[in-house]
Parts: C-alpha cells; sequence; structure tokens
C-alpha cells in the first residue's frame, strides 16, 4: 500500500498544489459513492491542516477554506486512482493576527509543536497510514514548523 499511495500522491501533488486554491469545491460525488473524506483516523492518507490566520477552527473541517479544498481535490484525485482513503485532522493553534513579528512566532511554534505531536502519535497509532501536513498563510509556517522537526523514523511516511 505504501508504494501505491507514494506514487498516487507524487502523480497528484504537482496538480494540486498548482490548482488547489482554484478547484472548485462544489463537484458533487456520484450517488452511493463514499464520502471522500473518512472519519476513521487511521486513513490511508492522514492530512495534518492548519487554517491561515483568522479562519475559524469551526469551519472547513478546522483546516480553512484554502486546506479544506486542495485536500478534497487531492482526494478526488487520489479516488480516480485507486481506493485510497483520506482523513483530515486539523492543527488547533492560535491563528490570530499579533502586532508583532515576536506574536506570530510564538503562535507558529506552538502550532507548529501541537501538529508534530499530532503526527507522531497518530503515526505510532496508526502503523499503516501515510502522513501529509497542509497550511496555508500562517497555517504554512505551522506545517513548516513541524516538518523541520519530524523525527527519522516518521519522516519516511510523510508523503507530502
Amino acid at each position: 500500500m505504501n508504494r501505491r499511495l507514494t506514487r498516487a500522491a507524487a502523480a497528484v501533488a504537482g496538480l494540486v498544489v498548482l490548482g488547489g486554491c482554484s478547484a472548485h469545491s462544489d463537484d458533487a460525488d456520484p450517488p452511493g459513492s463514499l464520502p471522500l473524506l473518512t472519519d476513521r483516523t487511521c486513513a490511508d492518507l492522514v492530512v495534518i491542516g492548519a487554517r491561515g490566520s483568522m479562519q475559524s477552527a469551526d469551519r472547513n473541517l478546522g483546516v480553512g477554506t484554502e486546506v479544506r479544498v486542495t485536500v478534497e481535490q487531492l482526494a478526488r484525485r487520489l479516488r480516480q486512482r485507486s481506493d485510497l482513503t483520506v482523513h483530515v485532522e486539523p492543527v488547533l493553534y492560535d491563528s490570530s493576527p499579533t502586532p508583532t513579528a515576536a506574536g506570530f512566532l510564538r503562535n507558529t511554534a506552538a502550532g507548529g509543536r501541537l501538529a508534530l505531536d499530532r503526527l507522531t502519535s497518530l503515526a505510532a497509532r496508526c502503523p499503516s497510514s501515510r502522513f501529509a501536513l497542509v497550511g496555508f498563510s500562517q497555517g504554512a509556517h505551522v506545517v513548516h514548523t513541524a516538518a523541520m522537526a519530524v523525527p527519522l523514523p516518521v519522516s519516511s511516511r510523510v508523503a507530502l
């Protein structure tokens, strides 16, 4: 499964990155099909997503519009190629704007720690899952911070 996921993810990653924010999110799934995203925590691909500044943690799966649309597009493209499941885990950090660079760095560092903690706990709990770190705006800083500290044994399971 890991090779299949890696090949499928690599095949669509460039398309999603280039087209994710402009993708249409109103594409309907065929009637009777499986849900686009699964509630099953240990899915084939678990996306740890971080919303941008001032985006609500109560909407868009807690990851913000841009990350949600990008992940949905990725899930659609993966579904066209395979039966892989995708699950979204939001990083619930303080995304409020701060008047200083120090405040921004404090928020993104705390968010990065939360993302890394969630990644490592899910990696231990879900031995067959692969992972993706996706963020928008301030959330991109959060996932970058987390990605810089991923332990070597877990890094081979991070597909995106």
